[in-house]
């Protein structure tokens, strides 16, 4: 186990005490590398609710990718999704109340990624689309066998052929995929110049994700916050990417994970294992279960 603090140790357990609501995201935190959450992860988290503290999720997928999650994790109250744009309602499986993209520029954005050869994906009240140059069921497929286990609606792309059709629905969220670092630029400078409604952030993966302007998992957290009744000065945030850190400072107390980079960990409170060595069980044991 390897834990670092950034406060005084018994300030942190102090801070500890007084927290209600373990806020987590998934992808690389609460997950490993097989996109499941392990069974002494799952273990101290059930022990932790046992104590009367209440867990959430703060994830940037959008919430028809979260569910499964959501189920194996028993969360009966609300869960932020795509990057604070959406809120659910857990125990009854809906989407109840959503931050979407203008859809005229959604759709200019679709043709400028037809124009640079990008391909990606949108997920939209209607469902999703995918590029056509995309294998049908080549996206979710993982995501779509877990969640069959638990009898779980697919979540299935259809081919966009048209882009005008979006000006029909709502966006919530468009992913460019396999972007390299030229079109990772490129996209971000033509989101800056022709989005105003867009803000994009890049991941490790060389993924843009593409949301609301002036939402995030922080903002997601609060909103969380004031359905449960818990003041965010009594939740605890685990994350590991740049996106997480306004979940951090919207929290009473953040970790960071072994595996976010420095910029990050710097962000928390403390930093605990890597993902995928239980690093989220070692924190709850050390701090929260003692």
């Amino acid at each position: 186990m390897s834990i670092r603090f950034h406060c005084r140790w018994e300030e942190f357990l102090n801070r500890a005490e007084k927290v209600r609501l373990l806020a987590f995201d998934l992808d690389d935190t609460l997950l490993n590398s097989d996109k499941e959450i392990s069974s002494r992860n799952k273990a101290a988290i059930q022990m932790v609710r046992q104590r009367g503290i209440a867990v959430t999720i703060c994830t940037a997928r959008n919430w028809n990718l979260t569910q499964y999650y959501a189920r194996q994790l028993k969360i009966d109250g609300f869960y932020s999704a795509t990057s604070g744009c959406q809120l659910v309602d857990a125990g009854r499986g809906e989407l109840i109340s959503a931050t979407g993209l203008v859809p005229s520029e959604c759709v200019a954005l679709i043709r400028y990624c037809e124009k640079i050869g990008a391909a990606y994906s949108l997920a939209c009240q209607s469902g999703g689309y995918i590029s056509p140059s995309v294998p049908p069921g080549s996206l979710n497929r993982r995501y779509n066998q877990k969640a069959a286990t638990m009898g779980l609606p697919m979540v299935e792309l259809r081919p966009l052929y048209d882009p005008c059709i979006l000006e029909g629905d709502t966006v919530y969220k468009i992913i460019i995929h396999d972007a390299g670092a030229k079109e990772c630029e490129q996209l971000q400078k033509y989101i800056a110049e022709n989005g105003p409604s867009m803000q994009s952030m890049v991941t490790s993966k060389g993924i843009v994700n593409v949301f609301a302007a002036g939402r995030n998992k922080g903002t997601g957290l609060l909103e969380v916050c004031g359905k449960m009744g818990i003041p965010p000065e009594n939740t605890c945030a685990f994350g590991d990417f740049e996106s997480d850190v306004p979940m951090f400072h919207a929290a009473g107390l953040s970790v960071a994970m072994g595996n976010a980079v420095p910029e990050v960990q710097r962000e928390a409170d403390a930093v605990t294992g890597y993902a995928n060595e239980n690093g989220v069980a070692d924190m709850l044991e050390a701090c929260f279960l003692g």
